[in-house]
């Protein structure tokens, strides 16, 4: 019964008018709206939606590149975090260790770089 009401009311119903619900009586109705286009309008309408298309595959190409450019800024922020940390640790590490030799603790510091507060945290 639907169909033969929308084969019937075909060329008068809007796309926004649908009485059904479902995306196959939208995409119907909206096949016949683009039916009813004349040769130029048609060109007009294919030529906007190729348009889209393009701007879309550019955001998604902008997005792509943001991304990739975004994670090895984060992997090398990372990495030289890292290596500072790890330089840290072994300074200390370091430090540690020639005191428990019985270097005096300001030659540990004229050695490591590191303070008082540093070596004895």
């Amino acid at each position: 019964q639907r169909w033969l009401y929308l084969i019937k009311n075909m060329g008068e119903e809007e796309l926004e008018d649908c009485p059904f619900e479902g995306q196959i009586f939208k995409d119907l109705f909206e096949k016949s709206e683009i039916e009813k286009l004349t040769p130029m309008e048609l060109e007009d309408y294919e030529k906007s939606i190729w348009e889209y298309k393009d701007v879309q595959d550019s955001i998604a190409f902008a997005r792509e590149c943001a991304l990739k450019e975004g994670i090895a800024e984060g992997e090398a922020r990372g990495e030289a975090k890292g290596e500072a940390k790890g330089e840290a640790n072994a300074k200390l590490a370091m430090a540690k260790a020639m005191l428990l030799k019985g270097i005096d603790i300001k030659m540990v510091m004229s050695i490591t770089g590191l303070t008082e507060e540093e070596i004895k945290a």
